[in-house]
């Protein structure tokens, strides 16, 4: 993606020369992070196109919308706003590459077995070790996350009229929607692979379970 990204940019000849030098990958990099105000929408131009996406879900979802259910523009928009918000210099907003290829050989979902909630010590297991690669998955984190989204739809009274009677059928609706677009996802990246659940029970004792294949 990024070699491509790169190419495309600068072959551009709307982009000013001079402005990064074109062998310098970290020279571009850094430009990403706070472009000068005058190529931005250049820039967002390539930036929002499938192709010079590095991440498989939000590409997948902007190329299959009909399997996602999502509005392209709805993505866009979310994207739009996301690097708005970077090259203004929101603190909480952060820019990463991932170096090397995909290479995962399995799935592993994360489980704590204490309940779930706000201040509670996720355990940070990583997807790469040494030559070894999974994809990792937080279920529990990922459905925390939907509930905060429904508790902020529902404070926002004067722009979504929800319902105290709805926020439980909204809630229902997103999870359901992102086990299916999980689904999606896992079978266009990584169809066969096996599952694997680890659950953490308290800090002395992890059970790894095997759950069959994608």
């Amino acid at each position: 993606m990024r070699r491509f990204f790169l190419a495309s940019v600068q072959g551009d000849p709307r982009l000013a020369r001079g402005v990064v030098d074109p062998t310098d990958e970290a020279a571009w990099f850094e430009l990403l992070k706070r472009p000068p105000h005058a190529i931005r929408p250049l820039l967002l131009e390539y930036l929002l196109e499938p192709g010079n996406m590095g991440c498989g879900h939000l590409k997948l979802m902007l190329k299959n919308q009909d399997e996602y259910g999502v509005r392209p523009e709805l993505l866009r928009g979310f994207l739009r706003a996301f690097y708005d918000l970077l090259w203004e210099g929101a603190p909480e907003v952060e820019l990463a590459t991932l170096e090397g290829q995909h290479d995962e050989a399995a799935i592993l979902s994360v489980f704590v077995d204490d309940a779930l909630w706000d201040f509670t010590p996720i355990p940070l297991v990583s997807p790469s070790v040494g030559r070894n690669q999974v994809f990792v998955a937080h279920p529990q984190v990922a459905a925390r996350h939907r509930e905060h989204y429904v508790e902020f739809f529902r404070r926002q009274g004067s722009l979504v009229p929800l319902q105290a009677q709805h926020t439980e059928a909204l809630r229902q609706e997103l999870q359901q929607r992102g086990d299916r677009h999980l689904g999606h996802t896992l079978h266009h990246l990584a169809n066969g692979l096996p599952l694997f659940e680890v659950h953490f029970e308290g800090t002395e004792r992890v059970r790894v379970l095997a759950k069959g294949a994608v």
